[in-house]
């Protein structure tokens, strides 16, 4: 074989052994943009059924909330709410009630119920109302100063709930009912406070018949004032704020 014959076997040798190499690359670069395959989803459970809390408590701090159990849930959250915080309190996933802390007499509370997998995703109920122990706020109360300033005029609506309370003997089991609409009335304490040094400058107490208006003299026209109002039940008082500026 001449030198350049064998110049040329091996040029073409050296093209197939690129080729080669060549062919190769795409078929890799294939192999590797293959999707992976996606997990299933988590299981969601759905919405727990059974949410009860009845009106006939028997402790004043707390309140027994029930439900019943859904299968492959990971635990349930109880979520309570006093209308200003909401507080969430975790169950197992066999719990079926919880007594749970309703402290502040004069809050009504919403209760929910939500089923959670170990990711926090599930159902959760509407809320159930649980309403104060104590009287209710009046309704509609307004402070306006008048003239130039030195007097005012408070006026208000009577509350549209007056609370619990107890039937039954004190020193056994307590029976704690609703009062119906119209079955007590209370006495209202009026107070004004001074804003800068949060001293009481006036304080009247008016009977359930009595006008529900209060009129103010002497005051400062610089200064500002808080009205309260303020309803008792056996449970304790409940009070009711407007700003008289």
């Amino acid at each position: 074989m001449t030198r350049r014959r064998l110049g040329r076997v091996l040029a073409s040798a050296v093209l197939i052994g690129l080729g080669t190499g060549v062919v190769a690359a795409p078929g890799s670069a294939l192999a590797a943009s293959k999707p992976a395959p996606k997990p299933p989803a988590p299981f969601v459970p759905g919405v727990p059924m059974g949410l009860s809390a009845s009106d006939t408590r028997t402790n004043t701090q707390t309140v027994r909330v029930s439900w019943k159990t859904v299968a492959k849930s990971d635990h349930y959250d109880v979520l309570v709410s006093d209308g200003t915080t909401q507080t969430v309190y975790r169950a197992g996933p066999t719990v079926t009630f919880m007594d749970v802390p309703t402290p502040n007499i004069c809050a009504t509370y919403n209760v929910n119920i939500g089923t959670r997998n170990a990711n926090g995703a599930g159902g959760t109920t509407v809320p159930i109302t649980l309403r104060s122990w104590g009287p209710g706020p009046v309704t509609n109360l307004r402070a306006a100063r008048t003239g130039d300033g030195r007097t005012a005029t408070i006026t208000w609506g009577a509350a549209q709930f007056t609370g619990y309370h107890t039937r039954g003997n004190p020193k056994s089991v307590h029976d704690y009912r609703p009062d119906a609409p119209g079955e007590k009335s209370l006495p209202t304490t009026v107070s004004v406070i001074h804003d800068a040094d949060r001293k009481v400058v006036f304080t009247r107490v008016l009977r359930p018949w009595d006008d529900k208006n209060v009129q103010l003299a002497n005051l400062s026209p610089a200064d500002g004032y808080t009205v309260q109002t303020t309803l008792t039940n056996e449970f304790g008082p409940c009070s009711t704020r407007a700003p008289l500026g």
